[in-house]
């Protein structure tokens, strides 16, 4: 199947209208025969359409028409009883077109590699050897905001770069994690330096290692007072991001939830630090990442990758997915979510002045093991259920890709 690079001429009605707008500055063009229903709630009628929309959002594939829009960022909810007050909307149905016109479009792209080749053995796990990809290399701009969509050779949904309401800088978001990074500055850092790159790394959260049992890790527990304030100043790119995983990745975003809620239920005090990822990291200093693959994160799971900061995103500091042969353009506070563990990654250095530092998110396979095992490690099993595992790691594979979302039309299958 050859490379596919093209803009779709529909937009999915998707993470942004989790945060439902409103239009204030939009002028009467006269085709609205009905300027206003004296007598009609329009309150209520703006409500119900905003309601709607976002039922329609968490639903996934559905579809709107899209229509010429304007430059600029989203107006909030927020201005809702302004609006209605001036009578600057006239009508529910005429907020809708508004806020349609305002989901923005996405870039679409295909490979022709196939996630199924990248995942080996294991269903929990992948393998610390780095991919190759192509010579040349795509780079996905973002223009003001613009999100992407990349499906592997089989159809599946395997990199989300979000869409910005509020243009190619998410400052909601930067904002927060900025907040998040200076509260962090007061301690050391969880390591400093290390095969990744040179740069001070914080990690909190829930994880397994050695041990059978997952547990929140010595550093958030040494930390406890740390963590709460650190999770409270990230709090608002928590609730953002859990919008936006579960309407794009739905399956999956349910799988992470249940691992997280029986984890919550068999083991009091335990629990994801950013839910339902189970784990959160700020990475702290001149962030370059050398290539990589996060092998221990859930193999057919996907990593939450957030950049923030003060750079320019349009002439460095592009993440690079390898094997895709793709270099996305991430601006300061805008989430690309992608299966750090199947695919090979990296970002480029900083060219000019500025900060560009980074928060990622992610649960480990060790982890989800222990939830589907109810509980148990490997080697707490019986022989018989031991082998019964083992017959079983082909279909487990299969089972946690067919958790990706598949586009019939890019599918292979």
């Amino acid at each position: 199947m050859p490379q596919q690079y093209f803009l779709r001429s529909s937009a999915r009605l998707t993470d942004g209208l989790r945060y439902p707008a409103v239009a204030v500055d939009e002028t009467d063009e006269g085709d609205d025969p009905e300027y206003w229903d004296e007598g009609v709630d329009i309150e209520r009628q703006v409500r119900e359409a905003i309601a709607r929309l976002c039922r329609a959002s968490n639903a996934g594939a559905r579809h709107v028409k899209m229509v010429p829009t304007r430059p600029g960022p989203l107006p909030t909810a927020a201005q809702l009883t302004k609006m209605v007050s001036g009578r600057k909307i006239k009508k529910a149905d005429r907020l809708a077109r508004y806020i349609n016109s305002r989901v923005s479009q996405r870039l679409q792209l295909q490979s022709e590699v196939s996630s199924r080749t990248l995942v080996r053995g294991s269903p929990y796990i992948g393998f610390r050897a780095v991919g190759e990809g192509p010579d040349a290399r795509i780079v996905v701009p973002m223009g003001h905001g613009v999100g992407a969509e990349v499906y592997d050779g089989d159809g599946r949904l395997v990199v989300l770069r979000a869409w910005s309401p509020e243009g190619p800088r998410w400052g909601t978001i930067n904002g927060a994690l900025q907040r998040g990074a200076e509260i962090l500055a007061a301690v050391p850092p969880t390591f400093k330096g290390g095969k990744r790159g040179d740069f001070q790394a914080y990690y909190f959260g829930l994880h397994r290692g050695s041990q059978v049992t997952p547990m929140m890790s010595s550093f958030t527990t040494k930390n406890g007072e740390l963590f709460k304030q650190v999770k409270t100043a990230i709090e608002p790119v928590r609730q953002r991001v859990q919008g936006i995983f579960a309407t794009n990745f739905p399956d999956l975003h349910a799988r992470y939830c249940a691992a997280m809620d029986y984890i919550n239920d068999a083991l009091p005090g335990v629990g994801a630090a950013f839910y339902p990822f189970a784990c959160f990291a700020f990475n702290l200093g001149d962030v370059m990442c050398r290539p990589h693959k996060d092998f221990l994160n859930f193999i057919t799971g996907v990593c939450l990758i957030i950049p923030f900061g003060d750079f320019d995103h349009t002439t460095s500091c592009r993440l690079v997915v390898q094997e895709l042969g793709l270099e996305f353009e991430v601006a300061a506070g805008i989430p690309i979510i992608i299966p750090s563990a199947m695919y090979t990654h990296y970002n480029n250095l900083l060219n000019r002045m500025g900060v560009r530092q980074s928060f990622t998110a992610w649960t480990g396979g060790p982890v989800i093991q222990w939830v589907d095992l109810k509980g148990r490690a490997v080697n707490e099993l019986t022989r018989e259920e031991e082998q019964e595992y083992r017959d079983s790691l082909t279909t487990r594979i299969a089972r946690g890709l067919a958790l990706f979302p598949v586009r019939d039309d890019m599918s292979t299958e």
